[in-house]
């Protein structure tokens, strides 16, 4: 049997040359035997680790720490990329670079005592539940909650009684969403709620706006839990001018612009339309006037 291991090395450290020496072990320089050594970290961090059938992940991390910032910072470790079958754990920010970005280690500044972190699980090839766990290590703040968007169940970190959290309703083409608010008990008690109040309750599409409207129009949908959405414009004879959307997504809010325009890029004329939300259960429908 012959296995094949890669390596993937990351460089946070702004585009700085490292050198790095990869040695079998019996080439490897020999030296005094290592000495654990036990250090108190200066500040605070939550390690992660999912697990199912298949598959392990353990490098979910986030905190604050001496030394890193809000934004990116060599503190922060990007997400490995994935395989054909894997678990991930990661934080995301949407706004960094122009793009969103997952990030595996998700380190801020000990200067800001409250704080929200988005994290994303995501799984390929796996068959089981998935169970969620943590460590924790640092002067802790006074509170930490972590909130199961889909499931809307909050678990305090802090807690002795913390159970493992298994996952079992993921929807392998898209994340699983769990988001953690730690600072002071007050910011978590208002964020937790907050955030479960934000979640939508049931599948909608809502009113276009504007209505009537020229030559655009803004359609919003929501989405309780992760569902395969087919999103389609048809005029009064039932005939199909344009598909908006196709295609899973997560839990969540979801806005779509209109321009008026069939699949060919063809402006359609002053008239009454139909836009049409399905899904595997279920058909929304609204009616939409544009006037010229």
């Amino acid at each position: 049997i012959t296995i094949v291991l890669g390596v993937l090395v990351s460089n946070n450290t702004s585009g700085q040359t490292q050198i790095l020496e990869l040695l079998p072990p019996s080439l490897q320089k020999q030296g005094p035997p290592a000495v654990a050594k036990v250090k108190a970290i200066d500040g605070w961090s939550v390690n992660f680790a999912i697990e199912g059938d298949n598959y392990y992940d353990g490098n979910g991390r986030l905190g604050r720490l001496a030394g890193a910032g809000e934004g990116a910072d060599p503190l922060d470790r990007p997400s490995l990329p994935v395989m054909d079958g894997f678990l991930a754990l990661s934080s995301r920010h949407p706004d960094w670079n122009g793009s969103e970005t997952h990030l595996s280690a998700d380190i801020r500044s000990p200067e800001v005592s409250d704080g929200a972190w988005d994290l994303v699980l995501e799984a390929a090839g796996e068959t089981g539940p998935i169970t969620l766990t943590y460590t924790l290590d640092g002067d802790l703040p006074p509170a930490m909650a972590l909130i199961d968007l889909l499931e809307r169940k909050v678990y305090d970190l802090r807690s002795a009684d913390f159970p493992a959290v298994v996952i079992t309703d993921y929807r392998k083409p898209v994340p699983y969403g769990l988001r953690v608010i730690a600072g002071s008990a007050h910011y978590v008690a208002t964020g937790t709620r907050e955030t479960l109040a934000n979640l939508p309750t049931k599948f909608a599409l809502l009113p276009n706006y504007p209505n009537p409207f020229n030559p655009a129009t803004t359609l919003r949908y929501e989405l309780p839990r992760s569902a395969k959405v087919t999103l389609k414009v048809y005029n009064l004879l039932g005939q199909e001018l344009v598909t908006l959307h196709e295609g899973w997504q997560a839990l969540g809010r979801y806005e779509v612009i209109w321009a008026g325009r069939d699949r060919a890029g063809r402006a359609v004329p002053t008239g009454v339309y139909f836009a049409v939300l399905q899904t595997d259960d279920r058909t929304i429908v609204i009616k939409m006037v544009l006037l010229k």
